[in-house]
């Protein structure tokens, strides 16, 4: 297990890996005026990242299995993130599907996310 001093200087090390900008958006309900609500998403943050194409996975979503692009988003650790969070990194819209994926924990937040 590392200090509190070697956990900072490996994340220092990695924040400055992540050059990519990625807004961090999360759902909120409002309501219609047919007296329903709906999902309206706006952002949390603005931070920056690392993104790696994890390929073509399978992935369960609402009940069903469905092929789709996966990617791992390596943000500053630290960073607030919720399952159905929404990643946009320019016109790419991703939806975060697991938390804290890896061994890295304690160095940066890793997440899984899609293209819906």
């Amino acid at each position: 297990m590392l200090d509190a001093s070697q956990s900072a200087s490996m994340q220092e090390t990695l924040g400055q890996l992540m050059s990519t900008s990625v807004q961090v958006e999360r759902a909120s309900l409002v309501s219609t005026p047919d007296g329903g609500t709906k999902k309206l998403y706006g952002p949390i943050e603005t931070t920056t990242c690392y993104l790696t194409d994890d390929g073509i996975k399978d992935i369960e979503i609402g009940g069903q299995i469905r092929p789709l692009r996966n990617w791992i988003c390596a943000l500053p650790y630290g960073t607030v993130i919720e399952n159905q969070d929404r990643l946009v990194i320019g016109d790419l819209v991703l939806t975060v599907v697991a938390l804290n994926i890896g061994e890295t924990f304690e160095l940066e937040t890793r997440v899984r996310a899609v293209e819906l």
